[in-house]
Formats: structure tokens, sequence, C-alpha cells
């Protein structure tokens, strides 16, 4: 068959619309005879990609066709990736979709409502475009990013999104009425928040082991006793014992 090469899959002249879960992933278990996919060309005809599709591969570069509408969760999870493009038709990405992989920058498109999966990457910076209303679980954890706005569409913003990253100060919008589960947990650097009247809970060590040292929370906000840092001066809301 000439469609397999000893380091790249392309896909043609046949009509495939589904990439199914694992099918490309390596398996050093099963697969330590086949040498990892290096090169994929996805075509027009896909609708859909399982999760893990390409997992555990040394793909450095993917071109998204417009055909996709999701990424799915662990695609990609797992490569040598240093460029990726996103086509406007995406409309989500998925949990740990490019974790693990050597992104230092990607442009997501306006379209995408639901965002996540760059955890454990290179990114410095994120433009976060205001068709996003949910960023997903882990979604920019243990990445290098000092600084990021999150848009006024945003209603979620999953347990973990930011958590071990360089943000220094951050602004929570009104449109936000919960603080997850360690959201902002371990941003060593973090020094400033700004917390709006919507919100009406902070989860456990939401913003434990930053430096803040000061917040102000809205009166009738509960907070779980170890959202912050034990030095941290808590003013207004309601703490959780």
């Amino acid at each position: 068959n000439n469609s397999v090469t000893s380091s790249a899959y392309y896909v043609k002249k046949i009509q495939i619309k589904k990439i199914g879960h694992y099918a490309f992933q390596w398996d050093e278990n099963e697969d330590s005879g086949r040498p990892k996919l290096q090169k994929v060309t996805l075509p027009n005809s896909i609708t859909a990609m399982g999760d893990y599709a390409f997992m555990n591969n040394e793909i450095s570069s993917i071109n998204i066709p417009n055909s996709i509408t999701k990424i799915s969760n662990r695609a990609f999870v797992n490569n040598s990736l240093t460029h990726v493009t996103i086509p406007d038709s995406v409309i989500e990405i998925g949990d740990s979709a490019f974790s693990y992989t050597q992104l230092t920058q990607v442009t997501i498109p306006k379209s995408v409502k639901y965002l996540s999966g760059f955890d454990d990457t290179k990114l410095t910076s994120i433009t976060i475009p205001d068709s996003v209303i949910e960023i997903g679980n882990s979604a920019f954890s243990d990445t290098q990013l000092t600084q990021v706005t999150i848009p006024d569409s945003v209603t979620e913003i999953g347990a973990f999104a930011f958590s071990n990253t360089q943000l220094t100060q951050v602004t929570i919008p009104k449109s936000v009425k919960k603080i997850r589960t360690c959201v902002f947990y371990s941003c060593t650097q973090l020094t400033q928040v700004t917390i709006p009247d919507s919100v009406t809970y902070i989860g456990k060590k939401a913003f434990a082991n930053t430096k803040l040292t000061e917040v102000t929370l809205p009166p009738n906000c509960k907070y779980e006793s170890d959202a912050f840092p034990e030095n941290c001066v808590v003013n207004g809301g309601i703490k959780i014992d």
C-alpha cells in the first residue's frame, strides 16, 4: 500500500471521514517495531477525530482541516509539535489535545467556544477570543504564561486551568460566578487579583501557593479556608470552615 511510508501516513484517494480513537497512537509495548509518525496530512474530507488519535508520535507540525469542528481530547498529546494551524471551523479544543508538545505560540480562532488542551506546553502567551464561553480543566496549566486576559464571554473556568504558570496578575471577568479548585494554584509570581461582585464561590486552593498578600472579595462570596495563602489578608467574603 503506497499510502504508508516509514515515518509518515498520507490519506489519499479514499474519502476518510473519521479518524477513530487511538487510531495512530504509538504504544511502546505494541508498536516498538514501527517508527513514530513524523508527518501527517489530514484531508478536508475528515469531519471527526477520536481521542488519543495521534498520541505519542513525533509530529512537528499539523494543519487542522476546515472540515473539523472539534479537536478531541488528547488527540496530539506527547508529540514534537512546534506549529499548529487551527481553522475557524473549530468550535471545541478538547482537554490535553496538545499537551506535552513543544508549542510556544498558537492562534485561537474566534469560532472556539470551549477552550482547553495546552497544558504542559511551552506557551508564553495566549490571546483568548471573546467567542470562548468555557475554559476547560488544566487548559493552560504548567506553561510559561506570564499574562492572560480572560474575556467577558467566559462563564466557566475549569479546575487547575492556569495552575503552575508565571502569571503576575489576573482579572476575573464579571461573567464568572465560581472560581473552581486550584484554578491559579502554584502561580508563584501572582501578586494581584481582581475578583468582581459576580463571584459567589472560590474553591479549595484556588489561589494557594501564590504571592498574594491581600485580596478583596464581594460580601456574599463564600471561599474555602485554604483558597488563599496562609498569610494572605482576605477582606470581605464568607469563609467556609
